[in-house]
């Protein structure tokens, strides 16, 4: 009888080790995914630009201003393993414009920026620390966020905490890691999204004392947020278009919401003249 309680508490040990060792090489992935060095410059588009830098939490965030002819200040917030050159590369004719002054940043751990990347979870607090920096050197006082993917996701959650966000694009946003379904993260096995997302919670929590699924959490402040463009493609085969409809339902007026054909994040690939020319028109109606 021994052996098999012996047995018993062996093979349970066996599994939760070969599940935490499994998820944390998954999360590794996310917490720490390789790093993209900048290729393009402003300079290589004839864009006049100022280089700054903002420091929190003992790194370097590395970003790019842009004047504009408008008190109002864009910035774009990246997704997931991108950097500001990838970002630079699809805006750059939006810049040219110099409607508004801009801003194109690295998140931590990619490009020229110090840190790493642990999911984007600390991300808002660099947009965050951006604009700070903006309103004491700079002194500008309207924002406006404009994300995509993760991106999109960080900066609604930005703006549920700011007054100083007046108005947020946000394409391609997921609502929480939690509600990210099972037929986008896990289409062989779906019923094992019950199991990996709370043994990759915990062991999130072990590693940094903190719930990082908990700080990508839109789903839980996006009745505090108001003046949003939300853009999302049917074919998304990332996250599920469903989560901008759902997220769109529960932002306050007002707001608009525009789904594409489009697979993930690729509306302004499909359509990228109507694409600038709906976040223009939506960033201009909105009433500051």
């Amino acid at each position: 009888m021994l052996w098999w309680v012996v047995i018993i508490i062996v093979f349970v040990w066996g599994v939760f080790l070969f599940l935490f060792l499994k998820i944390n090489k998954i999360l590794n992935l996310y917490l720490y995914p390789p790093r993209i060095l900048n290729k393009k410059s402003p300079k290589d588009f004839g864009l006049e630009f100022e280089e700054f830098n903002v420091q929190i939490n003992q790194a370097k965030i590395a970003a790019w201003f842009f004047e504009g002819k408008s008190e109002i200040t864009l910035i774009f917030v990246p997704g997931f393993v991108t950097n500001r050159s990838i970002i630079l590369e699809k805006v750059w004719p939006l810049l040219k414009k110099r409607e508004f002054n801009a801003v194109i940043f690295d998140p931590r751990g990619q490009g020229d920026s110090e840190g790493k990347f642990l999911m984007g979870a600390f991300m808002n607090e660099d947009v965050s620390a951006i604009i700070d920096w903006l309103k004491k050197n700079k002194g500008l006082k309207k924002f406006v966020l404009f994300g995509t993917s993760l991106g999109a996701t960080i900066a609604l959650i930005v703006a549920s905490k700011r007054k100083d966000v007046i108005a947020t694009v946000a394409d391609s946003p997921f609502m929480n890691i939690s509600k990210i379904s099972s037929k986008e993260v896990f289409r062989t096995f779906p019923s094992l999204a019950k199991i990996f997302l709370p043994f990759a919670r915990a062991v999130l929590f072990l590693k940094f004392k903190r719930d990082l699924f908990r700080k990508l959490d839109v789903f839980s402040v996006i009745e505090n947020v108001s003046h949003v463009f939300f853009i999302h493609g049917k074919n998304d085969k990332v996250i599920n278009y469903k989560h901008s409809l759902t997220l769109y339902k529960r932002t306050k007026e007002p707001k608009e919401i525009w789904i594409t054909e489009a697979d993930h994040c690729e509306s302004f690939t499909l359509y990228p003249k109507e694409y600038f020319e709906r976040v223009l028109e939506f960033i201009k109606s909105q009433n500051y």
